[in-house]
């Protein structure tokens, strides 16, 4: 999603909406490198990432391709507006994607009605529920966007 309002210098960022819990498996692609390439690095605020996972290299018609993955596992709240980064740099070329994350928490909440039934061992139960998705850190104006989605 794109960022709304975007701060100068933050035009080209996305915003990347997950739910609280959630795993990422991040792909970055380089495409037209030269051997021997050098390695993509991923960081998070800055902070450079390790990886487990060995790149796939790749070459056709004398193109060398790189592709790397990056695992993010049961994503927290703590997460709310941090900066993924996926940089690659051979001699003075080199680039970088990023995108900020958007951690939302997903609440059930009991509307009455009676539109759901829920079974329990015990009995069987008709309510009507309402689910509400929210930021799960600080909320942040330049994303009314993102919520405007999601909802």
């Amino acid at each position: 999603v794109d960022e709304a309002n975007a701060i100068e210098g933050r035009e080209g960022y996305k915003i990347m909406v997950v739910i609280e819990g959630e795993d990422m498996d991040l792909e970055c692609q380089v495409l037209s490198t030269s051997d021997p390439v050098s390695d993509i690095r991923w960081k998070i605020d800055g902070k450079e990432e390790n990886t487990e996972e060995q790149p796939i290299i790749s070459t056709l018609f004398g193109e060398v391709f790189i592709e790397s993955h990056f695992k993010m596992f049961n994503i927290s709240r703590v997460r709310d507006g941090s900066t993924v980064s996926c940089n690659y740099a051979k001699g003075q070329y080199g680039g970088s994607v990023e995108a900020v994350l958007a951690v939302f928490k997903m609440e059930f909440c009991n509307y009455g009605g009676g539109n759901v039934t829920i079974k329990t061992k015990e009995e069987e139960q008709s309510s009507l529920f309402r689910i509400l998705f929210m930021e799960a850190g600080r909320g942040s104006p330049g994303e009314r966007n993102v919520d405007k989605r999601i909802k």
